[in-house]
């Protein structure tokens, strides 16, 4: 499921993207920002987010698996970006690229832009099993780029489901203010619900304008 809607949207959804399915490709930027972004069609994605992650985490402090985002062939292991709300809406897909940032420095980001102005909300996630309560720490690295007067806002946080699938509640981590358009850190504790079975961390951000997204070294931890 990529949003906090029951999954009948998410399937309905389904069929009115197959006429984009093929929006896969790969795009350039300036070598002073050394940009690849590898892209994924949108009805795998659309598949993925219906499951949670299960491969084991890089390191024993680090609950999320591949925070340094290696990709295989254009596929993220781990990570599945949000295409529901684009699926609603055809010419919108078509503004929107996303995939892997390869950085000058050798790290990689997960991105994504649009090509227009827009309005949406647009995110990555990586969900995990768990059992009822718990607290959990979530840092990561963030750049929201505005264009002209466009208004954007992180959306960076984590959201729980229970045992059935039953959306229970969504925790936005606070930021400082309106983003800067350089590299930010965002980090907090969010406490799960005691009928929580999964928990899935979002990364992204609400907009209304021409923007582009970048984040790196996300990292969760058990309390």
């Amino acid at each position: 499921m990529c949003s906090g809607a029951d999954t009948t949207g998410d399937m309905a959804a389904i069929a009115k993207i197959d006429s984009i399915s093929s929006l896969s490709t790969s795009r350039s930027l300036n070598k002073h920002n050394t940009l690849m972004l590898r892209i994924v069609s949108l009805i795998p994605i659309l598949c993925l987010t219906a499951l949670p992650f299960t491969l084991n985490a890089e390191s024993p402090d680090n609950l999320l698996t591949n925070s340094d985002f290696i990709s295989d062939s254009g596929v993220i292991p781990g990570w599945q970006f949000s295409t529901w709300n684009l699926a609603q809406n055809i010419e919108m897909a078509k503004q929107v690229d996303w995939g892997v940032v390869d950085e000058t420095d050798g790290t990689h980001s997960l991105s994504f832009k649009t090509k227009a102005p827009i309005k949406n909300n647009l995110w990555w996630q990586q969900r995990l099993n768990i059992s009822g309560s718990g607290r959990y720490e979530l840092s990561v690295s963030v750049k929201l780029v505005r264009k002209d007067e466009a208004v954007a806002h992180y959306g960076v946080g984590i959201y729980f489901l229970d045992g059935e699938g039953k959306w229970l509640a969504f925790e936005r981590l606070e930021s400082s203010g309106t983003p800067s358009g350089g590299w930010e850190e965002i980090s907090g504790t969010i406490l799960a619900p005691e009928e929580a079975a999964s928990l899935t961390v979002r990364l992204g951000a609400d907009f209304d304008g021409e923007v582009e997204f970048l984040v790196k070294n996300p990292v969760l931890k058990a309390q």
